[in-house]
């Protein structure tokens, strides 16, 4: 398979226990131009999108889905103590930090102090697009782990109140050794959205062909990526070994007719929900009715 070819779904394939059984074909592919490329059609496309929903309606478009209950978690932290503090873990080039800035006040916005770490292009992208922005800092991570934890350690005087890992975690193999980086943050909340999980004693892996659905490499190959599909139940063992409880889940979406598709009946039950942890000792912790209406 050759770089720009064009593919059809499946794009999740070759399901294993072991994630050394899988030989990748590429580099990875979301540190290459043609991924600059994409994002940057990405960015230009919703900002269309979004004036055009404004001359057509007079009405901003709705606020993402999976940015609403962060949003709830920011308003509730402000509101309470005047500030909060996020690290996005893998938030691209900012574009969950743009639904926050189309939604909140400007008041509440300024109170926001926002943290992203991801792949240098996607840095380098997000920093050129917030450049006016003091209150968003991007840290550019080249995925090896001692980098990765030199980055992390970097906002540990921050005091970083909610870590949110929003479609990333599959891509951290294994994705403990993040989570046990993370945790040296002592954060109040890990907000965990959009992670493909599954209900298995442990976690599977499997290639995921990286086709992007905009930009003039719609449809076509850019790569491939070694992804797991992370079991619920280890999940949580971890957080509870570590100090955090399960305080919120919500918005379970069934994936098993579009990742599980090329999985093979034994792997297929693949889905997503949101999950709240708690710090079972920090001294800041917000009951959860606050940000749960």
């Amino acid at each position: 398979m050759k770089i720009g070819e064009r593919i059809t779904p499946p794009f999740w394939i070759e399901a294993t226990e072991n994630a050394e059984d899988i030989v990748l074909n590429t580099d990875n592919p979301f540190d290459t131009k043609e991924w600059t490329q994409v994002i940057q059609a990405q960015i230009l496309e919703r900002k269309l999108r979004g004036v055009l929903k404004r001359l057509l309606t007079g009405r901003r478009k709705k606020l993402a889905a999976h940015v609403i209950l962060l949003s709830k978690m920011i308003h509730a932290y402000t509101a309470r103590k005047g500030t909060c503090k996020v690290l996005d873990f893998g938030g691209g080039c900012g574009d969950n930090y743009a639904e926050l800035l189309r939604y909140h006040h400007k008041k509440a916005v300024n109170q926001l102090k926002y943290f992203i770490i991801d792949t240098p292009v996607n840095c380098r992208v997000g920093a050129e697009k917030y450049k006016k922005n003091r209150n968003i800092r991007f840290i550019a991570n080249d995925g090896v782990w001692e980098n990765t934890k030199r980055n992390v350690m970097r906002l540990e005087k921050e005091q970083i109140d909610i870590v949110f890992i929003c479609a990333t975690l599959e891509y951290i193999i294994p994705y403990t050794d993040l989570l046990d980086i993370l945790m040296k943050l002592h954060a109040d909340y890990f907000l965990l959205i959009r992670n493909p999980l599954c209900d298995r004693e442990k976690t599977f892996y499997c290639r995921q062909l990286i086709s992007p659905d905009f930009s003039r490499w719609k449809g076509r190959y850019l790569g491939d990526r070694k992804v797991a599909v992370v079991s619920k139940r280890e999940l949580l063992s971890y957080f509870e070994k570590n100090a955090y409880r399960l305080v919120k889940e919500e918005n379970k979406v069934d994936c098993s007719k579009t990742y599980g598709i090329g999985l093979g009946k034994e792997y297929k039950d693949v889905y997503y929900e949101t999950l709240v942890m708690q710090n079972k000792e920090s001294g800041k912790m917000l009951p959860v009715c606050e940000f749960s209406h």
